[in-house]
């Protein structure tokens, strides 16, 4: 995706976050994908993860920051989402200000702005459904940023945490298919002893899984069920894999 299109995909799922809020919004109501947590929990735990990126966005010269220095804690009451929006106007604010490719520091190190920009969008999107799954039925994520979402979660979280020790016995050598069904998206995962290696394009698998672009991000972050997918030959291989790349 695009920068624009990026931001696009950011503001879009931000907003609608907001939209839930109101005086019928049961914030102490559970949320399944986050055991322990609340939907004024996860909106809270949002409006810091923004906040944190606001504050490396702002670093000048660029410079990590620890997320227990900052001071704003979230209200624990139905102003969570006041507060939230607050966070919100700040961090559109400071992305749209200065060039995405200028340096900032992030929790993987030092990359530019567009990094943020990215992982926001798909860390907002995941929350989002969070949220409305648990008060009620929750829509998909747009197809294009979910595509996205899939590609970033191989780039970004699969090397860095990925248990490939839960591989190397019974699946090295193996390969998995993932293809989007209503936009461009294909993946084939490779899996060895010494880790996985995954490359964009069309080719076959011992298991392929196929599906809208949604489900299949969703999927992966362990916000839908297994079933959410078409899948052919080895299932055991993507059963194993979720269970092995759950974070």
């Amino acid at each position: 995706m695009n920068d624009e299109a990026l931001l696009g995909s950011l503001r879009l799922e931000a907003a609608r976050v907001a939209a839930i809020s109101g005086s019928d919004v049961d914030i102490e109501q559970p949320v399944a994908a986050c055991p322990g947590w609340s939907v004024g929990r996860v909106v809270g735990h949002l409006g810091r993860v923004h906040r944190w990126a606001s504050a490396m966005l702002q670093a000048e010269p660029p410079v990590f920051i620890d997320p227990g220095e900052l001071e704003a804690r979230a209200p624990r009451d139905a102003t969570v989402f006041d507060w939230y929006r607050d966070g919100v106007a700040a961090l559109m604010g400071e992305l749209e200000r200065r060039d995405l490719g200028a340096p900032a520091f992030t929790w993987d190190g030092e990359h530019d702005r567009r990094w943020w920009l990215r992982r926001l969008a798909h860390e907002t999107a995941v929350h989002r459904f969070d949220v409305e799954h648990a008060l009620a039925s929750a829509s998909p994520v747009d197809a294009d940023a979910a595509a996205d979402g899939i590609a970033e979660f191989f780039e970004l979280f699969v090397p860095r945490r990925f248990d490939a020790a839960a591989f190397a016995d019974d699946y090295a050598g193996r390969t998995m298919h993932l293809h989007c069904t209503d936009v461009e998206g294909e993946w084939l995962i490779r899996f060895a002893d010494e880790g996985v290696a995954v490359e964009r394009v069309h080719a076959k698998g011992d298991v392929a899984v196929r599906g809208e672009a949604s489900d299949l991000f969703l999927v992966l972050w362990n916000r839908l069920p297994h079933d959410n997918y078409d899948v052919f030959g080895d299932t055991d291989i993507f059963d194993h894999f979720l269970d092995a790349a759950a974070f």
